[in-house]
């Protein structure tokens, strides 16, 4: 996610491309809050291509006291639309998780996205997905895709630790270069996190 690009610096990064786990510290960051601020003024992607992404949560469950007699409330779902490199609505799923599968299709048929430009965390509860739609599922720890050139020879410059080192890497360049844009409103209400705390879209995206 963009929060998390936003404490990714050269040291993270080499983490995420090679596995090297060495110090971070926070001088290095490359994401910066400027470059996150810009998402909201990048110029919109002319592209008429249609996509989700779905960020897997629990949906609706009964609220359970701890020892301690706090409540713990699950994350919302939350769908980003693109409209090729820009994010264009923001839906936000807050059922059950019998009635998910329904939404996505109901709310990929809206935008008129087909399920195969559709992407969800399969980490968890969303690995049931995989069952019921033809969308692609995203796991963290798999291996990462094979690159291809336009001549359709493969990528073999570099290497990534995982899929997820590989998507960071590739977002983390696309906000860097100004490619990816934000077209919500960056002062847009967001329940954020597992108590559902009202907080505007920009504060959430530089969450540290």
């Amino acid at each position: 996610s963009v929060s998390n690009l936003y404490n990714v610096g050269e040291t993270e990064r080499r983490k995420l491309k090679d596995g090297y786990f060495g110090p971070s510290t926070k001088s290095s960051l490359t994401i910066s809050s400027k470059m996150v601020e810009s998402l909201f003024s990048n110029p919109i992607d002319s592209s008429g291509d249609m996509f989700a992404t779905l960020d897997v949560a629990g949906g609706k469950q009964q609220i359970i006291s701890t020892a301690k007699g706090e409540e713990k409330k699950p994350d919302n779902c939350v769908m980003w639309i693109w409209k090729g490199l820009t994010a264009i609505k923001i839906e936000i799923f807050d059922g059950t998780l019998n009635e998910l599968v329904d939404w996505i299709k109901y709310t990929l048929n809206k935008y008129g996205i087909p399920m195969r430009n559709f992407a969800f965390d399969a980490i968890g509860i969303g690995y049931f997905l995989a069952s019921f739609t033809d969308g692609i599922p995203i796991i963290g720890n798999s291996r990462a895709i094979t690159e291809y050139d336009s001549a359709g020879n493969p990528i073999t410059l570099g290497s990534y630790f995982n899929l997820r080192s590989q998507l960071m890497d590739k977002c983390a360049v696309l906000i860097e270069t100004g490619a990816m844009t934000c077209a919500v409103d960056k002062n847009t209400i967001i329940p954020h996190g597992k108590n559902k705390t009202p907080k505007k879209l920009i504060d959430a995206m530089q969450e540290e």
